[in-house]
Order: C-alpha cells, then sequence, then structure tokens
C-alpha cells in the first residue's frame, strides 16, 4: 500500500510541483495539502498522512510551532522540513530537526517548473521512497514509542484540500578479536561548563581492556558516516560525550551548503566538547568534532608531523558531497588501525567501500541496528557485507565510543 503524504506549504506553485512528483512514484499517494501551518495540523489529524512535507516559514502556524503542536499526538507522522537557503530559514530548519524532523531539504527558489520539478525529484523523492520500510515497520510493531502520547491538540476549524486515497493505495552483537592495546598517556583537559540537559559522564575508573569483552585497539580518531536522520541521531549521541574525551570526531552528515555550519552551531549548543565546521588547512584537534562543510568533501592528510584536514569540491561519490566513503579512506590512509569508524542511519550505501578500506587497515567498524535507524541503508549494507564489529541500537554508540576511546588510556586525576 502506497504511503501517504500530506504537503503543507503556502506557495501554491511548490505545492503543484510536489504533488507531481509525489504522484509520479508508485509507493507514494498524495493525501491531502495545506496552505498553512493551522489547516496543516487540522489535516495531519484527520488524514493520519504517513510523511508531511512541512514548509517552515509560513503564516498563521509557521513549520517549528506545528512541530510543537504535534508533540501531543499519539500517533505523529514523518516529517521532512523543506527550508529555503536564507540564513534564517536555515537556522529554523535546523531547530525543526531539534524538535522531531528527521531531515530538511532545500526549498527551491525559482519560477522554473523544469528546474523545481528536478530539484524535488532529486533531492526529496529518494526521501520519501526511502521510508516504506520504516512505516511498514512501524506499522507492524506500533506507535513509536519514542513520541509522547497525550489529548490530541484540535485547532479551530480551517480548511485544507483533501485527496480519497486510491485503492492501491536486530541482529546479534559482533566481535573481532585485535591485538592488545599499548598504553598512552593524556592529560585530562579542564572541564567546559556543560548544558543543563546533558546527562554526568565520568571517566572510568579502570582501564577499558579489563572490562568485559572489549579487548581492542586504542583508537586516535572517530569517524562518523550519516545522512537522513542524522540529526537526530548525532543530538542523541554527541551530547552524552564527556569533556575528557580524548580524540576528535569527524563527521560527514550529508547536507546542502548552510545547513552543515548551522548544524555545527545546533550541536555545539548541545555538547561539552567544542563542535565546529571544517575548514581546508586546520589541524584537526586532540579533541572536539569537526563536521564536513556541505557540498564538499572532508579529507585528512598528515602534513610532516601535524595531521590536518582538507576540504575539495571533488566529483560526487555514491551521488553525494560530501561523501564518507572518502573521509574514511584517507582516515584509513593516515591513522591506519587507530580509527573507530561509525555508520549511522542514511539512505542508500555510502561509506560502504570507506568502510572496506578502514577495515583493511586494521580498523573497527560499528553500525546503528535497524530498529533504531529512520533509514537503514549505510549501517544496513555495511552490517550486511559483514564488515560491521558490532551492530548497536542508537543509545548505545555513545557509550561505546567512550570505552573504545579509553583504550590503553590514563587519565590524570582519574581515581586508581
Amino acid at each position: 500500500m502506497p504511503l501517504k503524504v500530506l504537503v503543507v506549504d503556502d506557495s501554491s506553485v511548490i505545492r503543484r510541483a510536489l504533488a507531481a512528483v509525489i504522484e509520479s512514484a508508485p509507493e507514494l499517494t498524495l493525501v491531502g495539502t495545506a496552505t498553512n501551518g493551522r489547516a496543516g495540523l487540522e489535516a495531519i489529524q484527520r488524514l493520519e498522512p504517513d510523511l508531511v512535507v512541512l514548509d517552515v516559514e509560513m503564516p498563521e502556524m509557521n513549520g517549528l510551532e506545528v512541530l510543537e503542536a504535534m508533540r501531543r499526538l499519539r500517533n505523529r507522522p514523518y516529517v521532512f522540513m523543506f527550508s529555503s537557503h536564507t540564513e534564517h530559514g536555515t537556522a529554523m530548519a535546523l531547530k525543526a530537526l531539534s524538535l522531531g524532523a528527521i531531515d530538511c531539504i532545500p526549498k527551491p527558489d525559482g519560477a522554473d517548473v523544469d528546474a523545481n520539478h528536478a530539484l524535488l525529484r532529486t533531492e526529496l523523492l529518494p526521501r520519501l521512497k526511502a521510508m516504506v520500510g520504516r512505516v511498514a515497520q512501524r506499522t507492524v510493531t506500533g506507535p513509536n514509542p519514542r513520541m509522547p502520547a497525550g489529548t490530541p491538540w484540535t485547532p479551530p476549524s480551517t480548511t485544507a484540500v483533501a485527496r480519497p486515497v486510491p485503492a492501491h493505495a536486530h541482529a546479534p552483537r559482533q566481535t573481532v578479536p585485535s591485538l592488545p592495546p599499548r598504553t598512552l598517556t593524556h592529560e585530562r583537559p579542564a572541564a567546559a561548563p556543560l548544558p543543563r540537559s546533558a546527562p554526568s559522564v565520568q571517566a572510568p575508573s579502570t582501564p577499558l581492556e579489563t572490562r568485559g569483552s572489549y579487548d581492542l585497539k586504542p583508537i586516535d580518531v572517530v569517524t562518523i558516516a550519516v545522512s537522513t536522520g542524522g540529526p537526530k541521531a548525532l543530538l542523541e549521541i554527541l551530547p552524552s560525550i564527556p569533556e575528557w574525551f580524548p580524540v576528535p570526531i569527524l563527521i560527514v552528515q550529508h547536507m546542502p551548503p548552510t545547513f552543515t555550519e548551522r548544524l555545527a552551531s545546533l550541536l555545539g549548543s548541545h555538547c561539552r566538547i567544542p563542535v565546529s565546521e571544517a575548514a581546508a588547512g586546520q589541524p584537526v584537534p586532540t579533541r572536539g568534532v569537526l563536521i564536513a562543510p556541505g557540498g564538499m568533501h572532508l579529507v585528512v592528510k598528515r602534513r610532516e608531523r601535524v595531521i590536518v584536514t582538507d576540504t575539495n569540491s571533488d566529483p560526487p561519490e555514491n551521488g553525494c558531497r560530501p561523501a564518507a566513503d572518502v573521509l574514511f579512506r584517507t582516515a584509513a590512509a593516515v591513522y591506519g588501525s587507530r580509527v573507530l569508524g561509525v555508520v549511522l542511519t542514511g539512505m542508500g550505501s555510502d561509506g560502504l567501500a570507506g568502510t572496506r578500506a578502514l577495515r583493511a587497515g586494521g580498523a573497527r567498524v560499528i553500525v546503528q541496528d535497524k530498529a533504531t535507524s529512520i533509514v537503514w541503508g549505510m549501517a544496513g549494507i555495511v552490517a550486511t557485507e559483514g564488515l560491521a564489529d558490532e551492530i548497536l541500537p542508537l543509545g548505545s554508540i555513545a557509550e561505546v565510543m567512550i570505552r573504545r576511546a579509553n583504550v590503553g588510556r590514563s587519565f590524570a586525576g582519574r581515581p586508581s
């Protein structure tokens, strides 16, 4: 049965373009459109769509206000945000991701109908179609337990354009033995002020290699690949990383230009460690997070005795720029076995070839499991190819990163 899609946008040009693109896909059916946020909220309750394409800036209620109101609904649809390339529009879209939207797509900004359709087919349609498995999974397992229950919010009666619905309308952990770690000494940096919402995480009191089954090599860097659903996943993982985390984290999140700078700012406001967009010629920090800039590949290279980042506009790989394969491949060349590769939610296969390079160099790889991924594409293909050392729910990944970064390390002032 095709997924039911609702479009909420105040532009008639965009609504027509979206309707044409959505109705061209047999996996999707357009059940309605709404011209403002208030009408859209009423239509969400009445039409019960699986997916909503929601504009950020609209009259009466904007996209953020709609998302806030949706928090009271028991069964919320998955929401894709439409945002302009303006600084204000991008900032609002990233705020929407923190409120529950799973992805944001740049909004067509011209009157050229053919160009609008081409952009929507390239940027939006694959994301909507990739949700077929996720929606089917939620239908079988029931309402998403992460979505709060409560009394539905009922807006004043507002008309939305409704369309009839056509009649046709996790794997166990794996471990790979490794060589014994060698001891490294790192001083624990001074603690930074912590966000109120961030949980307290203490340095392990004993070396990791003596705890449980984590007999693994030391690491000097964590590389993360993520796409659809990524900002929400990163907002769960990164705020749990403590201020003393001893290695840098390099991230490729598939996003267009301007969005990644705002994403870095959003994540930084929730984290104990610094978060910024990567720049060419920048030394890789001893701690903190660097995010690949939208539209540019991120690479690491050795310059004399210093490891630095670089960016380039080489051709896309796997249809992506930035591409995780580029980062993973160069990290394998520079760091060898001392990399922890992490592949999270996202559609497509970006990260697969890079993961092979990491594993060939002796590095370890963990992936997000299917149950907690919005789209089990990138992580799923790495897992099914047998390249994942562990397959983990999202809520366990930060803990594993912390434990593995502590292998072979001792911190000044840590309890003995």
